[in-house]
């Protein structure tokens, strides 16, 4: 299937709506527990699993949209120039459903020296709330709790619309980390 010129379109962002995203991106980051929302005017343009694809990635990252029945890897590809690739050999993976455990265990995690070498993930929430004394989990949310550098003591986060399996795979990498992690050859 090929890449029509609306799905490119919808995908390209204007260099002031990336850098945008890119800020917001950067605040989520530099502040792990608080929640960002993204630009309006780039929000419902292409699944929103994509958009921190579409901001940080060019010809030097390669990227992967799981699953992809409409091509939107070929609009990212177009848009921003990065390559596509498969799933364990990308540097960058959309996932447009909630990926499972077995999935997740295709990427590269990194390793303790260069953990920057592990795959990036984008997977879209239904929902992100703060939950505290005042603020409960909405009903089907999986609870996350955030501590560690950049988070004082610790944050709750509700989110909706991922399953806790995600969460409990992703919390398992860092032992892979000390020495486990695979080799991907085709990463220099």
């Amino acid at each position: 299937m090929g890449v029509d010129a609306t799905t490119i379109a919808r995908a390209r962002l204007h260099p002031d709506e990336s850098q945008r995203v890119f800020r917001v991106l950067v605040d989520a980051l530099a502040s792990p527990g608080r929640t960002y929302c993204l630009p309006h005017d780039v929000v419902g343009r292409a699944p929103m699993a994509l958009v921190p694809m579409l901001a940080m990635c060019d010809i030097d990252v390669s990227i992967t949209v799981h699953p992809d029945r409409h091509d939107w890897a070929g609009a990212v590809k177009v848009a921003t120039g990065t390559p596509s690739g498969e799933l364990e050999d990308a540097e960058w993976v959309a996932f447009l459903a909630p990926p499972t455990p077995q999935l997740l265990g295709l990427l590269d995690p990194g390793s303790a020296y260069t953990p920057e070498r592990g795959t990036r993930i984008s997977v879209a929430a239904q929902s992100l709330v703060t939950v505290d004394d005042r603020h409960m989990a909405p009903a089907g949310a999986t609870v996350v709790r955030l501590s560690g550098p950049g988070v004082a003591g610790h944050v709750d986060l509700a989110v909706g619309g991922v399953p806790g399996t995600v969460f409990s795979c992703l919390a398992l990498r860092p032992g892979e980390l000390a020495g486990t992690a695979r080799r991907h050859p085709g990463r220099s």
